[in-house]
């Protein structure tokens, strides 16, 4: 499951089964991957699925559950210095908060 989510080729499907069967190990993932490193260096787009993540979260899991997560102190502080990644990030927040 981890490898389809890393290697982005089903990466929603797989991440929102994932989230269903185990949702330890997704919220690792989205942290480790997503949260705790700095994506402002990241040769991919490091950011353009975590809308639909944070959706999942919410959905799945609920809202209570996402806020606990964005609120996480493993938000690496040098993403939320970097204004293009900053934007991004809260673009990713405010579609998943008004998603329903």
């Amino acid at each position: 499951m981890e490898d389809l989510i890393s290697s982005k080729t089903m990466l929603q499907p797989a991440f929102e089964l994932l989230l269903k069967i185990n949702k330890e190990e997704a919220l690792y993932i989205i942290k480790s991957w997503y949260l705790s490193r700095n994506i402002s260096r990241a040769i991919t787009d490091p950011v353009e699925d975590l809308d639909i993540m944070f959706t999942d979260i919410k959905e799945i899991l609920g809202e209570e559950e996402l806020d606990k997560l964005l609120k996480n102190k493993k938000f690496l502080k040098k993403n939320m210095k970097n204004k293009i990644i900053k934007r991004r990030l809260r673009e990713a927040i405010r579609f998943a908060k008004e998603e329903d």
